[in-house]
């Protein structure tokens, strides 16, 4: 049971009978062909493939023998500790009001702060992975890198801490609609499109300037206020900039992110620096624009090749402004540099055509006014 509890988080029972099945299929076959196994299984539910390998990481170190009966058993106990913690409603200085979501890496509530009287996003740990070194260590980071940016654009960390069993994030509650309600609807126009592109440019721009690299930009992590304004959220598979002190989950050949809005590089499996966020952003552009990624396929893997070998259609070709044509050529440039390279430090052809959507996005804007 031990094995189970370090790794398992509050989620349904569907949700384990998949890590079941994608971690015993994964058993079946040697141990060099697990990873592509398991990342064609997980396609791009970055949180599933790091559970699953979490858990055969721990067998290869364990005697004990993972029992079908377990998994469900061990979803619906924490799936309790989150509906407990709602109940008893105070947790550490906050008032727990309601659950927001929850995902591979715990659950996000709307509390509120009893002290200053504001209201909080509480992202909370369970205590199953409060016991996890890797988990927390994880965790940790991710309050580390959103705190040490400041910047209008990013939902602000207010304080990391430990109640209980429990570990928190407490941060900036942000009311709106993310990027990805507004494409469902309908809801932007081209000018508005670019206005998002560029707030969260220069949030990535300051974000990298702290050397931090976010490497999950996509419709659900962008959100729109009720006065326009963007806040970028989650940064919780963000890393340091650092290509001398690479961790556990940035080692070449291990991709972690959403298929559909990986840059060529981080679908290789590559080091990545910064221009791999402004991708991502040139396919969250895209999608506003048109209502559809530039690269697809009916399944993740033949996405990752049309990431890897496809030019997007162009936009004028679709009924689109020339200019956005150029912005979208510009950051969807592929990085040549890194293709060829097994191991690059500055991928700077790339980065460069990249950065030019900052610029771009508001000169466009400025031209429409």
């Amino acid at each position: 049971m031990d094995l189970l509890t370090r790794s398992a988080v509050g989620m349904g029972p569907s949700r384990w009978e998949k890590i079941e099945k994608v971690f015993n299929d994964a058993l079946q076959v040697p141990a060099h062909e697990r990873a592509s196994v398991i990342r064609k299984a997980c396609g791009a539910d970055a949180d599933l493939y790091a559970e699953i390998v979490s858990l055969l990481d721990a067998d290869t170190h364990s005697d004990e023998i993972l029992e079908q009966s377990v998994f469900p058993l061990v979803a619906r106990l924490l799936d309790d500790d989150f509906e407990g913690l709602l109940k008893e409603s105070d947790f550490a200085s906050y008032r727990l009001k309601k659950l927001l979501g929850k995902g591979g890496m715990g659950a996000v509530f709307l509390a509120e702060d009893m002290r200053l009287r504001r209201p909080v996003a509480l992202k909370v740990l369970p205590p199953a992975l409060a016991k996890d070194e890797m988990s927390v260590s994880r965790f940790r980071k991710e309050a580390l890198a959103a705190s040490s940016i400041s910047h209008p654009n990013i939902a602000h960390i207010y304080e990391f801490g430990e109640s209980g069993d429990h570990l928190y994030i407490a941060m900036e509650y942000v009311e709106g609609r993310t990027v990805r309600q507004l494409i469902t609807e309908k809801a932007i126009s081209p000018s508005q499109a670019l206005g998002i592109a560029k707030q969260t440019a220069l949030a990535l721009e300051s974000t990298h300037r702290r050397g931090v690299i976010h490497r999950d930009i996509k419709p659900e992590n962008i959100i729109v206020k009720e006065d326009g304004l963007v806040k970028v959220l989650d940064f919780g598979l963000a890393k340091l900039n650092d290509p001398e002190n690479q961790d556990g989950d940035t080692q070449m050949g291990v991709v972690l992110g959403t298929v559909g809005y990986m840059s060529p590089e981080q679908v290789r499996g590559q080091r990545l620096d910064a221009s791999t966020d402004l991708w991502s952003l040139g396919v969250v552009l895209f999608e506003m624009l048109t209502g559809s990624r530039p690269f697809q396929g009916p399944t993740p893997s033949d996405v990752q090749a049309a990431i890897l070998r496809d030019e997007p259609l162009g936009l004028c070709e679709i009924g689109c402004a020339p200019k956005f044509d150029q912005i979208l050529r510009k950051a969807l440039a592929k990085n040549t540099t890194n293709a060829t390279a097994p191991h690059p430090n500055s991928p700077a052809t790339s980065n460069s055509c990249r950065r030019n959507l900052i610029r771009a996005s508001t000169t466009a804007i400025g031209t429409m006014r």
